[in-house]
């Protein structure tokens, strides 16, 4: 009976402190040797993912750039689109732009859960250059560089990465890699396909110029422009009855007329729809015109042109400056008083000159909140 007994304790008894603790030492071996063997793999595959991640959010930004340069050249210094500088903390590590990135993902083929992490799980350090000028073909243009930078394996933004400075350049130090989006290879790239549209503009009406112009027989300049016809006695008519109305009508024709052209450029600054700002030009130009507004300007064109074609003894130099003055000073009337001086008394909005914000900061002046 007790030989039964001692088999069964031998049966049920379970492991030992020893087998446990040799077992244990067995499966640490063995895991530390496939972690290993493993390591660079997995660091391989963390650095390819990580240069997809920054060729995909580069292409990304240089998409947007291309099709918003306008939009973004409006935004204060320092953001692009949804996007702003990267805050560093004291850690010397960016800050998630978690909500940037969501809105950004139509731009750049993935969600901005999965994007807003560089291949390392690291956020991404989003940097923004100050405005940048250059000129190209005689043209000023405005531009800003957009940088996406991982900070490695480590998570650190290094020291030695330098935020951009006035001229556009960007110095990366350590183990940080990035990519530049530059809004100057756009803005070039948009003013040559501008000019090139001129160019083929110019050369179609130099190509109708020359085979239609130049080519007919009655192309002599003084029988169209210079001789007495339908065209120049309607110019000499238009010209005599502004040259002879009372200064006071004169001087109120030219307030109305300047109230609706500065009211015209007034709307257009207040929308950002091209279309928009079309249609309010033309209506408030239209009314101008259809009314028979006088402006200055105008005037200078049309009274000009009546004295240097054939015209009658009504239209005189000395009409002409007496049109001029009564005019110009409904003008300024009109534009200076009753747009720009009632929009000024009604404005709740007061602008006062703000000193002048630094290019740009250092990372060690962004770490310690100076």
């Amino acid at each position: 009976m007790a030989d039964l007994s001692r088999k069964n304790l031998r049966a049920t008894r379970g492991f030992t402190l020893p087998e446990v603790l040799i077992a244990l030492a067995v499966i640490t071996i063995i895991s530390l040797a496939v972690f290993g063997a493993l390591a660079p793999w997995l660091s391989f595959k963390a650095g390819l993912d990580n240069e997809r991640k920054l060729q995909q959010v580069g292409t990304g930004f240089q998409a947007y750039y291309e099709a918003n340069a306008m939009a973004v050249e409006r935004q204060p210094a320092g953001n692009f689109g949804p996007f702003v500088t990267s805050t560093v903390s004291a850690q010397n590590t960016c800050a998630p732009q978690l909500a940037a990135f969501r809105n950004f993902s139509a731009w750049l083929g993935e969600g901005g859960d999965t994007i807003v992490n560089d291949g390392h799980k690291n956020p991404f350090c989003i940097l923004v250059s100050p405005n940048l000028t250059f000129t190209h073909e005689g043209v000023t243009l405005n531009y800003r560089n957009v940088a996406i930078v991982s900070s490695g394996p480590d998570g650190i933004f290094e020291s030695a990465t330098t935020r951009f400075d006035a001229q556009g350049n960007l110095t990366l130090g350590g183990d940080d890699v990035g990519l530049v989006a530059s809004g100057q290879m756009i803005q070039r790239e948009k003013l040559e396909q501008t000019l090139a549209r001129m160019n083929r503009l110019a050369s179609i009406y130099e190509t109708y110029f020359t085979s239609r112009f130049l080519a007919s027989r009655d192309r002599d300049i003084a029988r169209y422009y210079f001789a007495k016809g339908p065209t120049t006695d309607l110019i000499e008519k238009v010209a005599a009855v502004k040259m002879s109305l009372p200064a006071w009508e004169l001087f109120v024709r030219g307030i109305l007329c300047n109230w609706l052209i500065c009211l015209a450029i007034w709307m257009t600054g207040r929308t950002t729809s091209d279309t928009a700002k079309i249609l309010l030009i033309f209506w408030c130009l239209f009314a101008f015109i259809g009314t028979g507004f006088e402006h200055s300007i105008a005037n200078q064109s049309l009274l000009g042109m009546a004295l240097f074609l054939p015209h009658d003894a009504a239209v005189t130099w000395g009409a002409f400056w007496y049109n001029q003055l009564f005019v110009v000073l409904g003008n300024l009337v009109g534009g200076g008083l009753f747009v720009g001086g009632l929009y000024w008394m009604v404005s709740p909005y007061r602008v006062t000159e703000a000193a002048a914000a630094p290019v740009s900061q250092s990372v060690a002046s962004v770490v310690t909140g100076s």
